[in-house]
């Protein structure tokens, strides 16, 4: 469930301070336009299992309203950004409104 302050968000994701424009093709479905916050972030991960490394992984952060009619499209999803081609591996809702969908490049 989004919190009151879902319009404040959309301030937040705009295309001309922070958010890029990305386009999502849902599993089975039509691409639609979303605009989020691109970033690569620092997380462990463990190799086969051996010792854990750290590793950069691409996150796409948007608005869950944007992305809540697709639920159970969107992992194995295509995102597009600025021409360069992912796959959704992971959806994350923090409860407040926030999704980060965590990318593999192809």
């Amino acid at each position: 469930m989004a919190i009151a302050f879902d319009d404040d968000l959309s301030a937040l994701m705009s295309v001309n301070d922070f958010a890029v424009a990305a386009t999502l093709t849902p599993v089975g479905g039509s691409s639609i336009t979303l605009r989020g916050i691109f970033d690569k972030a620092l997380e462990e991960q463990e190799v086969d299992g051996a010792v854990a490394v750290i590793m950069r992984v691409p996150i796409f952060t948007c608005r869950s309203t944007d992305i809540s009619s697709y639920s159970s499209t969107i992992e194995g999803a295509s995102l597009s950004i600025t021409g360069t081609g992912y796959i959704v591996r992971e959806v994350t809702d923090d409860g407040t409104g926030v999704s980060e969908l965590r990318l593999e490049k192809q």
